[in-house]
């Protein structure tokens, strides 16, 4: 029932600023609530960066809503100091973190153990040691397991810029 009723309240929010962006005065586009439920989905279902995003639309005709979205993305980073964050960090950390965005992310795992100490040039990695990391990324709000059972990122921005190392460093590879 729960499930329900967020999906509910999150499609009355799409429903709502869709509306209000046709209403808009000169709004001769439409906000494609499909895009609008995949970006709230992408945001973790959080209302206030996803109205940011359709705002910024608004401001800026010329954007896609793909592109207003990383513009949220981007000013948060730039506010939160994601930059900062990230190189605070230890190897491992960092690698935790990257290794989280793949869905079914298991931290205390074998093949997760194997698979960061060999981006790490290590023969092995205790299991010890990434209990200490993971208990790290939990304490400083960063990456938590959530009552579902998974692990999330606290800050789904910084997820975002994450997502977006990840992807700028894999093309950097290339």
């Amino acid at each position: 029932i729960v499930e329900r009723l967020h999906r509910e309240l999150q499609e009355d929010l799409v429903a709502f600023a869709a509306q209000k962006f046709s209403a808009a005065p000169g709004g001769t586009r439409a906000l494609d609530t499909d895009a609008g439920m995949a970006l709230l989905s992408t945001m973790q279902h959080r209302p206030e960066p996803f109205l940011r995003a359709v705002m910024h639309l608004l401001a800026s005709p010329g954007l896609t809503l793909h592109q207003a979205a990383e513009y949220v993305v981007k000013a948060e980073a730039e506010q939160d100091d994601y930059e900062g964050t990230w190189r605070s960090l230890t190897d491992i950390q960092r690698e935790l973190l990257t290794a989280s965005l793949v869905p079914g992310f298991k931290p205390f795992a074998r093949a997760t153990a194997q698979a960061i100490a060999a981006n790490l040039g290590l023969e092995q990695l205790p299991l010890s040691t990434l209990q200490s990391a993971m208990r790290v990324l939990d304490d400083s709000n960063l990456l938590s397991k959530s009552p579902r059972g998974s692990y999330e990122f606290d800050d789904h921005l910084f997820k975002r810029w994450v997502e977006t190392r990840v992807v700028q460093k894999a093309r950097k590879k290339r």
